[in-house]
């Protein structure tokens, strides 16, 4: 995945709903893929890391560790998410 590259392709008149729809569903495949990931290395899930690594409570020397793990599960699953605007697309590849 980390060479994976998501196109988003959308029609000039497509409402701006359904591509917001569209959109959170993308972020939550990545956010999924991120959960899943996280748990199989580190047995915590993303959020919980996160959240972990935001909390001013927290120490210096766990935020680090924190942050390390957090940058390898980015790395792992780069969020990398093309858009274009299509004038010619055929409602079948929608």
């Amino acid at each position: 995945p980390k060479k994976a590259i998501v196109s988003l392709s959308y029609k000039r008149g497509a409402s701006y709903g359904t591509y917001i729809a569209v959109r959170d569903e993308l972020t939550a495949a990545y956010r999924m893929l991120r959960y899943r990931e996280s748990r199989r290395l580190y047995d915590r899930s993303f959020v919980e890391m996160k959240e972990a690594y935001q909390n001013e409570h927290t120490p210096p020397m766990e935020k680090a560790r924190l942050k390390q793990q957090l940058q390898e599960v980015r790395k792992l699953f780069p969020q990398q998410i093309i858009e274009s605007q299509v004038s010619n697309i055929s409602n079948a590849q929608i």
